[in-house]
């Protein structure tokens, strides 16, 4: 079989299927879906800080091809998001369609700020933490704080506030989203 699943049978509710891609990656995808993805070559694609697997589609222009987009197409309009942030992961159960303001919500903490936290920059002027965060076509100032975890806490507290469970959070409760950058991203209040 060479390692490639035979679809003869159903295959059963619940069950993923590891797609290979280059660079050493793997995304996982639900069984359901493995006879229309497994048909194409899949590679690994960094964008910003986060992987994704993705092709490119037919003819000259060779448009790319998210693999969570082929599996949860969204209208004009609308994106296709990982509910908890990992690109790799494009199971049903972790992708759901948003506009392109609901994906930004629980957006991680970019690379190469001054905090490794999101929500948080160091004020120079004041010598101090800021923290603030953009809702509702704002900036929303949370305030100033002497230690880091502080200021970050106030973010989460304003992000729960204002995304509710899109919030992507620094200190996630069980059940919650991550978003620090500090390794890989760590989801589901596992502290990864």
């Amino acid at each position: 079989m060479n390692g490639v699943m035979s679809y003869a049978e159903p295959l059963a509710p619940g069950v993923t299927v590891r797609v290979p891609l280059t660079q050493g990656k793997t995304a996982v995808i639900d069984a359901e879906d493995a006879p229309v993805v497994l048909r194409y070559r899949w590679h690994a694609l960094r964008k910003q800080s986060l992987w994704y697997a993705a092709r490119h589609g037919p003819g000259p222009e060779g448009r790319l091809v998210y693999l969570h987009q082929a599996v949860i197409p969204a209208p004009d309009g609308y994106e296709t998001d990982h509910v908890n942030g990992d690109g790799l992961d494009n199971t049903r159960a972790n992708l759901r369609i948003v506009d392109s303001s609901g994906n930004s919500m629980n957006s991680r903490k970019r690379e190469g700020c001054s905090s490794q936290y999101k929500g948080v920059s160091w004020h120079k002027s004041r010598c101090k933490w800021m923290a603030q965060i953009g809702a509702n076509s704002l900036v929303v100032y949370l305030g100033l704080y002497w230690l880091e975890e502080d200021a970050a806490r106030a973010y989460d507290t304003a992000a729960r506030r204002y995304f509710k469970e899109m919030a992507c959070l620094n200190f996630p409760e069980p059940g919650e989203q991550g978003c620090r950058t500090t390794g890989e991203r760590r989801t589901e209040g596992t502290g990864r």
